[in-house]
């Protein structure tokens, strides 16, 4: 069944508006200017409208509770609203005025950087696992590193030598030899005396044993060893140090009572025949080859002297520390 409309003139046009009395506007089918019924009611009765002209009259009337879209009538009701009958107008009446409703509060639009503008701290945890390139540093600098790491570390162990050594402790380098497999037997004997006498300022040498010597006064340090004693004149108690030397460490943390307490007069004087010397000596007795042994222990005889054996030379003898001259030695004493 058709709804019941009041037709009036447009205000504009002059063309004629159809105005649904529930809601007193009407818009103009022409020029689409609204039209608001007369007081006093309608100058015509209300009359059912053409199909197609009150369908078009529908969808052009305005709404009196707020923005309703275009084609849906007034008063349709809404899923889950309960239907409500529509307040009808008499005639002759104004159109009950209706407070306009607020307009629903809208989410404000989404903003956007600009170009060349930061992008805001929200967008910018948008994305908290993008990927950045990393940049390759240079190869001089890798290079570099390197470099300076073998450096450090070389340095590192160099400097660990001197503050991390162990007490009692040392190697042949810090005496003055250079090379263990070749070290020189008359330097091992005065340069201990460096090491002797951090122990005590008074030390004097005592003795030397060295097993492995070579023809030339030299020694292999890796397959022979030496042991020199060295002696604090005056005390009995804690008097002797013992050097160890065996390839390139020097030990010396061992310390000695003595019998007696010597004197100044009775130490061991540093042999002016060397080793060097007394080996060149020894050629002549047919030492030219293989390895040999060298004493000097004044407990042994009745004065320091060499005492040198060499198997292979058939030599069992002692030698004067001054002279390099061979002795008759009265063990008698």
């Amino acid at each position: 069944m058709n709804p019941q409309f009041v037709q009036i003139p447009c205000v504009k046009c002059g063309a004629t508006v159809w105005i649904s009395p529930a809601a007193g506007v009407g818009y103009c089918p022409s020029c689409h200017t609204p039209n608001s019924m007369p007081a006093g009611g309608a100058p015509q009765a209300a009359a059912p409208a053409p199909q197609g002209q009150a369908a078009f009259a529908a969808t052009m009337v305005a709404p009196s509770g707020g923005a309703q879209g275009y084609g849906q009538p007034q008063g349709q009701q809404q899923w889950g609203q309960q239907a409500q009958q529509p307040q009808q107008q008499q005639w002759g009446q104004q159109p009950a005025a209706q407070q306009p409703q607020q307009p629903a509060a809208q989410q404000p639009a989404a903003q956007y950087p600009q170009a060349g503008q930061a992008a805001a701290p929200q967008q910018a945890m948008m994305h908290p696992m993008a990927f950045r390139q990393q940049k390759k540093p240079p190869v001089g600098l890798i290079i570099g590193g390197v470099l300076l790491a073998i450096v450090g570390s070389v340095g590192f162990t160099v400097l660990k030598g001197f503050i991390f050594k162990k007490p009692g402790h040392a190697v042949v380098k810090d005496i003055g030899i250079t090379d263990a497999k070749k070290a020189d037997l008359d330097k091992i004997i005065t340069g201990t005396k460096t090491l002797a006498q951090k122990w005590r300022a008074n030390a004097q040498f005592f003795s030397v044993t060295a097993n492995g010597v070579n023809p030339d006064g030299t020694i292999d340090l890796t397959d022979g060893n030496v042991v020199v004693k060295y002696i604090s004149p005056g005390n009995k108690k804690d008097a002797m140090k013992e050097f160890s030397f065996n390839g390139e460490d020097i030990v010396y943390d061992k310390i000695w009572d003595m019998q007696r307490a010597w004197n100044d007069d009775d130490v061991t004087p540093v042999p002016e025949c060397t080793a060097a010397k007394l080996t060149k000596a020894l050629k002549k007795e047919g030492w030219k080859s293989g390895k040999g042994q060298m004493i000097i222990n004044p407990e042994d005889t009745d004065r320091p002297a060499w005492h040198v054996n060499v198997s292979g030379a058939s030599i069992a003898d002692f030698f004067d520390l001054e002279t390099c001259e061979k002795l008759k030695v009265d063990f008698s004493k």
